[in-house]
């Protein structure tokens, strides 16, 4: 397997859900610690972007921080991109040799680690240059997705909420399935019909 880091977005401020959307729990855990695990089984400690709810997130009990990297994104009220942006420059000190990263939404307690391997299981077949992948959705590619470091110079020039989506598009990105598991929870209410559309069973770490 290629050596890669795993960055998951957590800093912004949830405005729709009405408090921190990373701490509210379905099925026993906060949504954010799905994200983390799903990390952990993939042998990785991921670089945790925080800013809105940064002390709420890091002082709750229920929320095992143990095996992240914290990125305080300070300017999160920038957009996405300032997260992205940090996350990119804290690797780029600590982890220069990385070939990619893969990027997680602390949102997205569906993702499995199943799904998040067969996306991985790409870059081993790939020759030198490792393919750009990102989730399908029906509007265009989205995260999860693999961005390979040749795209960091990219990454870091994004500006306000021109995030991970805007710049998946932008370069093209080659789409992968993930089977009705790619859920939007944009108000607390999304949590009570939160479940897989294709009927699959959740696996989580």
């Amino acid at each position: 397997m290629r050596d890669y880091e795993v960055i998951i977005l957590a800093a912004g401020q949830a405005s729709r859900f009405g408090s921190a959307k990373q701490l509210a729990i379905w099925r026993g855990k906060p949504l954010l610690q799905y994200a983390i695990e799903n990390a952990r089984c993939l042998g990785k400690k991921p670089w945790l972007a925080l800013g809105a709810f940064r002390d709420e997130i890091i002082a709750n009990p229920s929320l095992d921080l143990s095996s992240c990297h914290i990125v305080s994104v300070d300017n999160w009220a920038k957009g996405v991109s300032e997260s992205i942006r940090q996350c990119v420059l804290a690797i780029q000190s600590e982890a220069p040799l990385t070939e990619g990263v893969l990027l997680l939404l602390g949102d997205q307690p569906l993702i499995s680690l199943n799904a998040l391997e067969q996306m991985l299981e790409r870059l081993s077949v790939a020759d030198q240059a490792l393919p750009l992948l990102a989730a399908a959705y029906e509007e265009g590619p989205g995260v999860p997705a693999f961005i390979p470091a040749r795209f960091f110079p990219a990454l870091l020039a994004l500006g306000g909420d021109q995030g991970a989506r805007f710049f998946l598009r932008q370069q093209k990105a080659e789409m992968v399935s993930f089977d009705g598991l790619l859920a939007d929870i944009d108000v607390f209410a999304d949590l009570a019909d939160l479940s897989p559309k294709d009927g699959s069973a959740i696996e989580t770490g």
